[in-house]
């Protein structure tokens, strides 16, 4: 099988996948080939620099990876709006979501369920925090999904507490968080985002974002 797969697949440097500097390669069907061994919804991305490979299929629910899978350690890509499918995006925040409280988190990223691009959800339990200068007419307490979050201002002040991740079940480590933020991100929509987030909600927006630099609890 894996002989017959590397036979069939052809390779493209494709400018629209990108992972910590490196150019993605692209692994597309050959004749046909892929039709054959019932794997045409496949997408597959190679990154050489540190040889990690994402294979997507666009049929296939989500599932929440734990410890050590390896993508776990990746750096997500900048999500690509001129680039990249709006409408996938959309299906993913609706599975992100319901697979985040199916597993009774409160906060979920895109490389924790092998999805290589910089986007998270925040649940409502973790957004009653958040004040915004300009978050196009979003509110605390809704669910919120972030895309190419980034901190650009911090408090020096901070707060120890234990922390879970769904990602590494059963354990917990007491973690030191800023407890004020100021986040810049866009909406589903590629509306701009500007807000603060304090107390709870900065602490899983921090969470989240460590996810999305291949940074796990069990680092702190």
């Amino acid at each position: 099988m894996f002989f017959e797969l590397t036979r069939s697949l052809s390779f493209r440097a494709d400018p629209e996948q990108e992972r910590g500097g490196s150019r993605g390669i692209a692994f597309g069907t050959d004749k046909g080939s892929l039709d054959k061994l019932g794997m045409t919804n496949w997408c597959f991305y190679l990154f050489p620099d540190n040889l990690s490979i994402i294979i997507l299929n666009r049929f296939i629910m989500l599932k929440i990876i734990t410890e050590p899978n390896p993508i776990l350690r990746q750096k997500a890509i900048p999500f690509d709006w001129d680039k990249l499918n709006v409408a996938k995006l959309k299906k993913w925040e609706r599975e992100m979501i319901r697979l985040m409280y199916a597993q009774k988190g409160i906060g979920l990223a895109a490389t924790q369920v092998s999805l290589p691009w910089r986007f998270c959800v925040i649940g409502r339990a973790a957004t009653d925090h958040i004040t915004a200068s300009s978050a196009g007419g979003r509110r605390g307490g809704t669910d919120w999904f972030l895309i190419n979050p980034e901190i650009i201002a911090r408090s020096s002040e901070t707060h120890t507490l234990l922390e879970g991740c769904l990602s590494c079940p059963k354990v917990e480590r007491p973690v030191a968080r800023a407890i004020w933020v100021k986040v810049r991100a866009q909406d589903i929509t590629g509306k701009n985002l500007e807000f603060d987030a304090e107390n709870l909600s900065a602490r899983v927006i921090q969470h989240e974002l460590d996810h999305l630099d291949g940074i796990l609890i069990i680092d702190k």
